[in-house]
């Protein structure tokens, strides 16, 4: 086989290995640990931020404090390349949350799209928003979206500047698609 030849049937085998490696990321989540069961792995929590252990499940707990401010466990995860949205899942439940000094001050989980040189890019997803008490867990999810220039993406459960509460966070997921949020 000639050189051009050889190179012709590497290139194809790169370019099959690069789609394959699409299509995985499609079917897994691209944030690891999102079911805490390796603890606090992966993620960033403040004070008034916890690992909770109830009947051998693992989960986040964030608790307001009256001079916490801002409770919360933030991750970042790069994007892969290829994709027009992902899907955001979870797990919640959520007690006695009631909002701070502002009405926007709630618990909720806030997300970001960030290019390659850390800029913020817009608009932002709208934040998942809770107050009150839930009826024991429930299940959110959300197709957002990705803007163009979007290298990584930042999620933060949070409790933003609440006057009091409790809420208990689980089973992340984060999955990219190659369809457009409706």
């Amino acid at each position: 086989m000639n050189s051009p030849g050889i190179l012709a049937l590497f290139g194809s085998i790169a370019i099959g290995m690069m789609l394959a490696a699409n299509l995985a990321w499609g079917e897994n989540p691209i944030i690891q640990n999102g079911d805490f069961e390796k603890g606090s792995e992966g993620w960033a929590p403040t004070q008034g931020a916890t690992i909770v252990a109830e009947d051998g499940n693992q989960f986040f707990r964030l608790e307001a404090a009256p001079d916490a401010g801002q409770v919360q466990v933030y991750r970042k995860v790069s994007l892969p390349t290829g994709f027009q949205s992902i899907t955001v899942s979870f797990r919640v439940r959520y007690s006695n949350l009631t909002p701070g000094a502002e009405s926007w001050h709630t618990g909720r989980v806030i997300m970001h799209f960030k290019d390659a040189e850390g800029n913020i890019l817009k608009p932002d997803p709208q934040p998942f928003v809770f107050k009150g008490d839930s009826d024991g867990w429930v299940e959110k999810s959300k197709q957002i979206n990705i803007p163009e220039g979007a290298t990584s993406f930042e999620l933060m459960p949070a409790l933003f500047q609440v006057a009091s509460g409790t809420l208990d966070i689980d089973d992340i997921s984060v999955v990219p698609s190659e369809e457009t949020a409706p």
